[in-house]
């Protein structure tokens, strides 16, 4: 599953049940149903139901034990965030506000300020790569070695995602700057 769908499953599973998004933050893969349930003060079967819906939409799992079975402390099963869902950040999942107008850019009526006005990234040339490349990593540019953790990956999307400008990762590039190939 990507990055997209990820959200969008979490948007629709949490809009209008703000106590489901509130259970979703305290998973952690450490307490359980029961647990969860004297926390948010609900009663334990909704919690269930909830944690149960959250699973099918793919944003937790059961913890795995050492012996390949699912954990369970008390009768009650240990859920954690699936690698993805950790890494991104809560209010993606809320979505867009609920009662406010929404004005497009380009309309006539909407004024236009400078920091609306966001310019893409270039597609870098050949060239351009390995100059950007001989000169390493900053705050546009982050370069990943092929078969990098996805968690790590997900990270830096996410981070470049919330700034101004954006940014490139390039994959297949270690951290000196040598051009390494991919494995996809």
């Amino acid at each position: 599953m990507d990055l997209q769908e990820l959200i969008t499953r979490g948007r629709f599973i949490f809009a209008g049940a703000p106590e489901r998004l509130a259970l979703f933050q305290l998973v952690d893969g450490r307490q359980n149903t029961s647990q969860l349930a004297k926390r948010t003060r609900r009663h334990v079967n909704n919690v269930r139901r909830d944690l149960n819906k959250i699973r099918d939409a793919g944003l937790i799992q059961s913890r795995i034990g050492k012996n390949g079975s699912s954990v369970e402390i008390a009768g009650f099963t240990i859920y954690e965030k699936v690698p993805l869902a950790r890494t991104i950040p809560i209010y993606y999942f809320r979505g867009a506000p609920v009662g406010k107008k929404i004005v497009a850019s380009d309309s006539p009526k909407a004024p236009r300020r400078k920091s609306d006005h966001r310019k893409a990234l270039p597609v870098p040339t050949e060239q351009e790569i390995l100059d950007i490349c001989k000169n390493g990593e900053d705050q546009l540019y982050e370069f990943k070695v092929a078969g990098a953790d996805v968690r790590k990956l997900a990270r830096e999307v996410c981070a470049m995602l919330n700034t101004r400008s954006g940014g490139i990762v390039f994959y297949g590039v270690d951290d000196n700057g040598k051009v390494t190939g991919t494995d996809v």
